[in-house]
């Protein structure tokens, strides 16, 4: 009997099932009229889509480990209607932003919160990385605080695309 795939398995639906209840239990919703401005300009509306929100800081080692995978994620379910958005803490300034967006080659919008208003939108977000998955009704049915694990978000992102 393989071990490791009952112990993953386990693993995969106690996570699952946590997300599932923080979705439940949390009670946060996202106006759907919310409109991001990027560090480009341009608008980014998060209006009846599944949105995968990642707040960040150039500073933030774990936040940096995180771009590839957040790319990945972008490139993956993208052309499947995914909308995937980097939005920059507060204190980060931002030529850094600038800089590093293009540094590290980020395809996925990036949005500044010199302001705090999306963080708080969002139920005050004060830690980085904070990553949040947002299904088609505005609801957050994933949040997690630092490093988030790839194969978990893509069942998650999978199911919020299929409903």
């Amino acid at each position: 009997m393989n071990y490791k795939w009952i112990i993953s398995g386990v693993i995969v639906f106690a996570l699952l099932a946590s997300a599932y209840v923080y979705w439940k239990s949390s009670g946060v919703k996202i106006p759907q009229a919310l409109v991001f401005t990027t560090i480009t300009g341009k608008k980014v509306a998060i209006k009846d889509t599944v949105f995968l929100v990642n707040f960040w800081a150039t500073d933030c080692a774990s936040c940096i480990k995180e771009i590839p995978d957040l790319k990945q994620l972008y490139n993956k379910y993208q052309p499947q209607g995914l909308k995937v958005i980097g939005i920059t803490m507060y204190y980060d300034l931002p030529n850094h932003v600038v800089a590093m967006t293009k540094a590290k080659q980020i395809p996925y919008p990036v949005s500044l919160d010199l302001k705090r208003q999306y963080a708080k939108i969002f139920g005050d977000i004060e830690l980085t990385p904070t990553t949040l998955l947002i299904n088609a009704k505005g609801e957050v049915i994933f949040k997690k605080i630092g490093l988030f694990d790839l194969k978990t978000l893509e069942i998650v992102i999978e199911k919020a695309l299929t409903i």
